[in-house]
């Protein structure tokens, strides 16, 4: 009795120290914007998320569906960001998702369409 019940405080002690994980929301698609570079016959755009106390500090990741290709970035501590620049398309689709870590997954993600001609993104259909 007295062994289980050692164990059983073990148990509970260690189970205490696991802190839960709360998934971060995406960045809204209306503090998101972006910049349009041409470099010869490359498009490059460059995501600019405004403050949010939500990401300070936290890892934004941004992939073109297309080509699946993407970048990460970790945001400033008031939750600014400025991605690193990344090959697009007019049109292309564009998933945004922050996390706590880089390595950590997500289940929430904005979704904006580039539109290069008005320079912002649109809700995905």
């Amino acid at each position: 009795m007295i062994r289980t019940l050692s164990v059983l405080c073990v148990v509970l002690a260690l189970a205490g120290c696991v802190t839960p994980v709360i998934p971060l929301p995406p960045p809204k698609l209306g503090d998101l914007s972006f910049t349009l570079t041409s470099t010869g016959t490359d498009q490059v755009v460059q995501l600019k998320g405004l403050p949010n106390v939500n990401h300070g500090g936290a890892w934004i990741f941004v992939v073109n569906v297309r080509d699946g290709r993407g970048v990460m970035k970790e945001a400033a501590d008031d939750g600014s960001f400025t991605t690193e620049p990344l090959r697009a398309q007019d049109k292309d689709r564009i998933h945004v998702w922050a996390a706590h870590t880089y390595y950590e997954a997500t289940g929430d993600v904005t979704c904006g369409l580039l539109d290069f001609a008005s320079k912002t993104l649109k809700p995905c259909q």
